[in-house]
């Protein structure tokens, strides 16, 4: 009888300090002292932490928008210039479009480098100009 009464103590008693250590155990404690946290306390937490989520998530959207309509804008555009309305060399912006040189800037001359992928060196330039 003894026997089974000091295991219970100890076993029960580690149970016990484990509890008391744990988040559940200071829950507990605090709701003993008087320091627990309302149900009003709650709401009013979710409710800010909820109209966070929501105020991101309106940021998000308009972001969203903001990236269809440039993407509508740049559909636009290569449907004009594949339709003839913009001449070939044009650019959205006015500036010189990707692959062109301007005028008596000299063309670099790029072989394969070392073997690597990728890899590439500047062996001179040209000015077609």
């Amino acid at each position: 009888m003894e026997g089974i009464l000091a295991i219970t103590f100890i076993f029960g008693g580690g149970t016990l300090f484990l509890l008391a250590i744990s988040p559940v155990g200071r829950a507990i404690a605090a709701r003993i002292q008087g320091k627990a946290v309302t149900a009003d306390e709650v709401v009013q937490r979710l409710e800010a932490a909820n109209q966070a989520v929501v105020d991101e998530m309106e940021e998000l959207r308009q972001d969203v928008a903001e990236v269809h309509e440039r993407l509508d804008f740049a559909e636009r555009l290569l449907a004009q210039q594949r339709q003839g309305a913009l001449p070939p060399d044009a650019s959205p912006a006015g500036r010189q479009a990707p692959g062109r040189w301007r005028e008596g800037v000299p063309m670099p001359i790029f072989q394969q480098g070392d073997g690597a992928p990728g890899s590439v060196r500047l062996t001179g330039s040209l000015n077609p100009f």
